[in-house]
């Protein structure tokens, strides 16, 4: 192979992948809007349980996880997400609209990496991004 198709190859960039788990539609829209504009590519669920079913069939690069939802909320599927995957330490990010101390206590007990708060804030949004990226 010449050594200017190994360079062009070599110079394309990976798209990162992120998991959105909200179950709010009008969250979703907006979250998606959000990441796409930071040119990630985005898979999202709207529940725990889908949440944990896809980052098995996947790789992520990042997720972003609601704590509220039906079936399964964002606290168990991160649970289960580490016990069922403890050699991918892929960071998994709240994204909620739950701001106490407590909560976010939570949230890193449970095995999340940080936390966000809803309303999401794009320029919040880009640090937590680039601060895992």
């Amino acid at each position: 192979m010449p050594s200017d198709i190994r360079q062009t190859e070599q110079s394309v960039e990976k798209t990162a992948r992120v998991l959105l788990v909200e179950d709010d539609r009008t969250n979703l829209l907006i979250a998606k809007k959000m990441l796409a504009k930071a040119g990630l590519e985005i898979i999202s669920a709207t529940n725990g349980q889908q949440a944990v079913e896809l980052f098995g069939k996947h790789n992520f690069d990042l997720v972003f996880m609601d704590l509220q939802m039906p079936i399964m909320g964002g606290i168990e599927a991160t649970r289960k997400i580490r016990d069922a995957y403890p050699q991918r330490n892929i960071p998994i990010i709240a994204m909620t609209a739950n701001v106490l101390p407590e909560h976010k206590k939570m949230c890193l007990e449970a095995g999340m990496n940080d936390f966000i708060s809803k309303p999401v804030n794009l320029q919040k949004l880009h640090a937590v991004i680039n601060k895992y990226m």
